[in-house]
């Protein structure tokens, strides 16, 4: 007698011709016009919008179990294929197939109400996984051992610091134990102390035979957790293997990138990484809250650059213009500035009217609640005798740059020098030209702003001479 064979067993995901199209709507006037169908009534015929590609033609099978890593650039489509994988956004084409319970931990703070307390955040969230009775009281008793919080956990989750807010949130996704656990680059909770404890919460998962999908950018944590590694490039699976050999291969191309581009100047109207504000953080919010910082008046005039984004400029008094910033951060990096990095600023000015101009630069630097965080006034700089249509440069070094590793947004100010306190004070002013976006850090709760000091001590030299004998 011939036995039957045994029926494979299923993946745990499985991606069939999956794509992904984000149409690029221009206004939320287009978007309505879409969505009520209006575009495809006859008396007016509207132009086709854009659709960008953000995940094409993904064919993949993970099984039961495994461990992987996506890699890829920013803008490869990783956290695409994460909500994908969730179901929090439904494909374009093809089908995703899901067997088993899903997990995810894809943002710190996602999904919890800042007005509630830490312990309502939590039964709210493990109640929402489908936990009842004993079950339910059980996890609410293990996340808040895990975070420590003690009495903080009966205060707002919205005056939590962002390592508080982490580790609670840490604690929630990993306190059930799901088929598959979905994570994206937010598995740093807090100091060093809880990234071990961290650590160790994620080892029990993985020995569970829990499926885990990372995203990460930290080759240490893809190499702790993962055994296999998938690379993305421009919404596509490039390479697909063992963790080790396709990890080796994407960190060689991304230093062949960085040395390509070691030293070249990058210029702002190309929105080059780290210089761009990210898609995501671009919004109306930030926008109103930087212009209201700076007090502008009157209406901006729009500078579109290579990219179709736009640069905000402000004139006042007429005469002299801002052509041009260029950016270059010191030493080059592809992954984000670094604290303690350099910046240099090239600035093109033209002149509209021709004549003699007395000028004093106003670099300022804002975080995206609109908060001016520091600012750099430059001298007096006398320009004499420009004839219309001349075009001139300074140059500007910041560094060390000591603000802690989160996002802030540049503007500058060309203001007229003798201009008085009751008149126009500036010829133009650029908002919003560029941002400084910092690479992953492990400190999930950074400080605003570092400090340099010189440490000294009884009975031993200062140390400034200290470090001169070490040299």
């Amino acid at each position: 007698m011939t036995l039957p064979s045994p029926l494979p067993e299923q993946p745990a995901l499985s991606f069939s011709g999956v794509a992904k199209l984000y149409k690029m709507y221009a206004s939320p006037l287009q978007v309505a016009v879409d969505q009520l169908g209006l575009r495809r009534l006859p008396f007016r015929k509207r132009p086709e919008i854009p659709v960008f590609s953000a995940l094409r033609g993904l064919n993949l099978s993970i099984r039961r179990g495994e461990r992987v890593c996506i890699v890829g650039r920013n803008g490869s489509g990783k956290t695409t294929m994460l909500k994908l994988a969730t179901g929090a956004v439904a494909p374009s084409e093809g089908a995703i197939e899901r067997n088993g319970t899903v997990q995810a931990l894809m943002s710190v703070a996602g999904g919890f109400h800042p007005d509630l307390t830490g312990f309502q955040n939590i039964e709210a969230a493990l109640s929402q996984s489908g936990l009842t009775g004993q079950r339910l009281r059980d996890a609410i008793a293990d996340v808040v051992a895990f975070t420590e919080l003690g009495l903080h956990i009966n205060q707002p989750f919205g005056v939590y610091s962002l390592g508080m807010q982490a580790r609670t949130q840490f604690a929630v996704a990993t306190a059930i134990q799901p088929d598959i656990l979905v994570i994206d680059e937010v598995l740093g909770a807090g100091d060093g102390y809880f990234a071990v404890k961290s650590a160790n919460r994620m080892r029990g998962l993985v020995d569970s035979g829990c499926t885990i999908l990372l995203v990460s950018h930290d080759a240490t944590q893809i190499l702790q957790y993962c055994e296999r590694v998938i690379w993305l490039r421009e919404g596509r699976v490039h390479q697909d293997g063992p963790a080790e050999a396709v990890l080796a291969a994407y960190q060689a191309e991304m230093e062949d990138i960085a040395a390509a581009h070691g030293g070249a100047a990058a210029r702002i109207e190309e929105a080059t990484d780290p210089f761009d504000l990210p898609a995501s953080l671009d919004t109306e919010f930030v926008a109103e809250a930087i212009r209201a910082a700076e007090r502008i008046d009157g209406e901006p005039v729009p500078i579109t650059r290579v990219n179709g984004r736009t640069v905000m400029s402000y004139p006042g008094k007429p005469g002299l213009r801002i052509a041009g910033i260029e950016m270059r951060a010191s030493p080059a990096r592809m992954t984000g500035l670094v604290v303690g990095d350099e910046l240099e600023l090239t600035v093109r000015l033209s002149s509209a009217t021709g004549g003699s101009f007395a000028i004093t630069p106003q670099l300022r630097i804002y975080s995206l609640s609109g908060e001016r965080f520091a600012s750099a006034g430059g001298e007096l700089i006398k320009l004499d005798d420009l004839p219309a249509g001349a075009e001139t440069t300074f140059r500007m070094v910041l560094g060390p740059l000591l603000l802690g590793a989160q996002h802030y947004l540049l503007s500058l100010a060309i203001d007229d020098a003798a201009a008085k306190a009751d008149s126009a004070a500036h010829y133009d002013l650029w908002s919003r030209f560029g941002c400084l976006n910092y690479a992953p850090s492990n400190d999930s709760d950074p400080p605003l702003v570092h400090m340099n000091g010189m440490w000294h001590y009884p009975d031993r030299p200062p140390e400034d001479a200290r470090l001169a004998a070490r040299q």
